[in-house]
């Protein structure tokens, strides 16, 4: 198509964008206190805290909805122990560690597991410190 000038310019064309592409760019992080967070894939984001949640027992469940609820409830892709206390903090900790062990025990590991592992057993909140 001829531009300004006799130039020939160039059209935009629509890309065509592959979901898993789509859904592998989004990101989604979770928040372990104010300075201290684990950013994730949106694939690795949605393993971890599907994991995690399968592995509470019903009284936990109740307790992790102040986590739960950005993503839950208002569709954000975060979750938040910032507030949790420590007894709500242990619950989540140790329903991550039974889904990590599984995951390892599988072979679906991944980097940031590891790195929520740490950062979870580093807060003075864990059961380990």
């Amino acid at each position: 198509m001829a531009g300004f000038g006799g130039k020939r310019t160039l059209q935009a064309r629509p890309q065509r964008v592959c979901s898993y592409a789509t859904e592998a760019a989004l990101a989604g992080t979770i928040l372990i206190d104010e300075a201290r967070g684990v950013a994730l894939n949106s694939i690795g984001y949605h393993r971890i805290i599907d994991a995690v949640r399968a592995r509470l027992d019903l009284q936990d469940k109740s307790s992790m909805r102040s986590i739960f609820e950005a993503n839950d409830e208002e569709g954000m892709t975060f979750i938040s122990l910032i507030e949790a206390d420590p007894l709500t903090f242990q619950s989540f900790e140790r329903a991550a560690i039974a889904a990590y062990s599984e995951a390892v025990s599988s072979g679906e590991t991944f980097l940031e597991w590891d790195e929520l592992m740490q950062k979870l057993a580093s807060d003075p909140r864990s059961a380990k410190v």
